[in-house]
């Protein structure tokens, strides 16, 4: 077919996709890492401009089969809660409530070690992190925490919870 303006013309060939995605080789979005490969896998979810959903349903289906696993994907969000921009902070956050949402008791058992809260606690604290930031904090602690307060294994997210909203230096009128 040939398109264009009078005067000029186009001819439609099929190129492929690739060739115009930064030269990469197999395209310009990096593919993702296998689920099993928890660390990378997190910090891949994260970097993404938006969440791949089947992919972290297959990543919160595995996570449910290995404590190991789970003790490894919340050893990567501890990570981004520390090191990453904080947009990256933002998403590790979201990311942390989509998983608990999608995984058995392993994870969750995870997210409520005193490690996984004080890394939390601590984002909040610090007052280098921007109130965007603070606040996905508590949008995804909130529910959690409602979440948790019925189950033993996993009633310190509540009470980490209580703690943030009480301090002065934490709280919601903080930022």
């Amino acid at each position: 077919q040939q398109y264009g303006p009078p005067g000029q013309q186009y001819i439609m060939v099929p190129v492929p996709v690739q060739a115009f995605q930064g030269g990469r080789q197999g395209g310009g979005v990096p593919r993702p890492p296998r689920v099993q490969d928890v660390g990378n896998a997190v910090g891949w979810s994260v970097a993404m401009p938006s969440f791949d959903w089947a992919y972290l349903l297959a990543l919160g289906d595995y996570l449910s089969t290995s404590s190991s696993a789970s003790k490894d994907a919340t050893k990567a969000l501890i990570k981004e809660f520390k090191h990453a921009t904080p947009h990256a902070q933002e998403r590790a956050v979201h990311l942390t409530s989509l998983l608990w949402s999608n995984t058995n008791d392993r994870f969750k058992e995870q997210v409520a070690s005193k490690k996984f809260l004080a890394a939390l606690t601590d984002l909040v604290a610090d007052h280098l992190t921007p109130p965007q930031v603070k606040s996905m904090v508590y949008r995804v602690l909130s529910p959690l925490a409602f979440d948790a307060q019925s189950n033993s294994s996993v009633r310190p997210i509540t009470e980490a919870f209580n703690r943030l909203l009480t301090d002065p230096k934490t709280s919601l009128s903080s930022f």
